[in-house]
């Protein structure tokens, strides 16, 4: 596999970490970086919320769906490693990085599931009902999303319509936008429940 992964602390967060309330990290998707929208803004509101947040950066070539839950588990294990040392602890994954759902399950550890794999058993079955709280984002029109597995979960949902895989309509730029807001304002909403 010619797989690899690097961990740093997200450029747009805050440097110091004596009044940080816990660590976030985060894990992209196949070809969705850590800068792109939904995470960019994502990590974002877990910064303004005082969250250090570490961000994954990898290479999943050779990646498949076998392989993905203990590449992710991985990847999230050393970003935690890397990061301070704080008691609160959560994952914030994206499509690919949902994969580790199973791995933080297991932990105990909550997540912020950003276009989660639904179709695949694994994520399904980590993001199915009890386990630690959860956040899931997906949209109609993304065919990896299942919005009957997300309502029967119990977790918070927060499902788009009509949108594609990325949370986008590239038709329509100002949706684009308000799709990201409505993200942002149900990352926030999860964030005061913990």
């Amino acid at each position: 596999m010619g797989e690899s992964m690097i961990t740093q602390p997200w450029q747009g967060g805050r440097a110091a970490t004596g009044d940080a309330v816990g660590v976030a990290v985060l894990l992209p998707g196949a070809g969705y970086r850590v800068e792109l929208p939904l995470l960019h803004w994502t990590a974002a509101v877990l910064a303004q919320q005082r969250w250090f947040v570490q961000a994954v950066r990898w290479d999943p070539d050779g990646v498949d769906r076998n392989s993905a839950p203990p590449f992710t588990a991985r990847a999230a294990e050393l970003a935690f490693e890397q990061a301070p040392p704080l008691e609160r602890r959560l994952v914030v994954g994206k499509s690919l990085g949902t994969f580790a759902a199973p791995w933080a399950r297991a932990l105990g550890i909550p997540g912020i599931w950003l276009t989660p794999l639904l179709v695949e058993p694994a994520v399904r079955e980590a993001l199915a009902a009890g386990g630690p709280p959860c956040l899931l984002v997906g949209a109609t029109g993304d065919s990896s999303w299942d919005g009957g597995a997300g309502a029967e979960s119990g977790h918070r949902v927060c499902e788009l319509e009509g949108l594609n895989h990325s949370l986008d309509d590239p038709a329509d730029w100002r949706r684009s936008l308000e799709a990201v807001e409505q993200v942002c304002e149900s990352v926030e909403a999860f964030l005061a429940a913990l």
